[in-house]
Formats: C-alpha cells, structure tokens, sequence
C-alpha cells in the first residue's frame, strides 16, 4: 500500500483484505450509470480471471473512493481481453481486423485492458482520484514492461482522462456508432504507453516523471 496524503493506493489481488471494496465500487458507479448489477458484470467479465485491482482509499472517510481493474491476457478465453470481446459481442467488429488495423505491432503479452474504471459520485469532482488511478497505472505499466492499454470509456470520463493524463488514448477507428444503450455513450480507445511516455519526456518532464515514475502523487 502507498499513502498519498488522506488517500491510499493500493493493487488488490482475489486474496487481498480489501478486495471486496473493489466490487463495492464497482457495483456502485455500474449500477447508478449503467444499470448494470453484479451478476451483469460478472457474466461480461467473470471468465477473465487473471485481474487485477487497483483501489484508490478515502482515509480521511475511512471509505473506498475508485478502482481500475486490470485484466491480462488470457488464453484459454475467446479473444483473450474483456475489451476485444466487447468489440465483437456489443460493436458488432471483428477484433483481429481493428488490432492489425489500428495497432499493427500489438503484442497481447504487453498489454493490460483497463476492463472497469470507476469512481465513486462523492469523489467523482476530486481530481486527485483520477490522477491517482492513472498515475499509478502508467508506473505499473512501465515498472512490469507492459506496453499497451485497452479500454471502453464513458465519453465525458474519457474528457476528463485525457485532459488529466496529457491525452494517452487514441479512439480505435472502424467501430461503428451504437444508437442505444450505455454503448452509445461509450468509446473504445487503445494507448501506446511507451510513445505517449516518449512524447511526454521530450513535451514535458515534470509530466512523464509523475507520469512513469510516481513522482509529485502526493494530495
């Protein structure tokens, strides 16, 4: 666990004590904007079981605040990411054509689908919650030798991320528009971690060294 000021970082693995606060999140943003309930998110994302949690704490509030869950890639499943699966079931796309058309060196072993991204309501408008997700993702990613990010964003998150995180994602081209459902609100993206990191070095350092290294997540 890290402590950022009132704030907690920390990755929750199936055994770790807080893991079902992780769910707690999730159940709770899911359901309040989606609709959708446990047993829904379960039946998206339950087959994929090489996760991970990363749960950001209120310690001040003495209550969770946001999770990212990281999927990894997985062979025995149909596509091998949450997110690919979703291009096929929900866009309708054929998930092997979009990788070699939008991410022609795309290697599954260096990547990490960021599969939920949830913050609570209550510290929906507190900046520090977000930064920290995605600061502690981007250190993750380099400090394990990943490379490339896969997710399904919200339009008016996916706003705020970039705008937070110095733009990392780029939207996947050739998904067709969903007319109804959260889909319709929603954008698959994918990021390059190592050029995103290249460009924030020579862009601005202060940036890639939050960005890559954790420095300055203090809040």
């Amino acid at each position: 666990m890290n402590r950022d000021g009132r704030y907690s970082v920390m990755f929750c693995d199936e055994s770790h004590p807080r893991r079902e606060e992780a769910d707690a999140v999730e159940d709770e943003v899911f359901f309040k904007y989606f609709g959708e309930t446990r047993d829904d998110l379960e039946r998206l994302y339950g087959r994929y079981t090489r996760r991970l949690f990363l749960l950001v704490r209120d310690e001040r509030a003495d209550e969770p605040a946001g999770v990212i869950r990281y999927s990894f890639f997985q062979e025995d499943s149909p596509y091998g990411f949450p997110e690919l699966q979703l291009w096929k079931d929900i866009w309708g796309a054929d998930p092997a054509r979009l990788l070699a058309e939008n991410i022609p060196d795309f290697d599954p072993r260096l990547a990490i689908d960021l599969t939920t991204i949830a913050v609570r309501p209550r510290w929906q408008m507190r900046v520090q919650v977000t930064d920290l997700l995605y600061r502690h993702t981007g250190k993750y990613t380099v400090e394990h030798g990943f490379r490339f990010w896969l997710a399904s964003l919200q339009n008016t998150a996916l706003a705020v991320i970039q705008a937070r995180v110095a733009n990392p994602f780029r939207r996947v081209e050739g998904i067709r528009p969903v007319e109804t459902g959260w889909a319709s609100e929603t954008t698959p993206v994918w990021a390059d971690v190592n050029e995103h990191l290249a460009h924030l070095e020579r862009e601005d350092p202060d940036k890639y060294a939050r960005f890559a290294r954790g420095e300055g997540l203090t809040v």
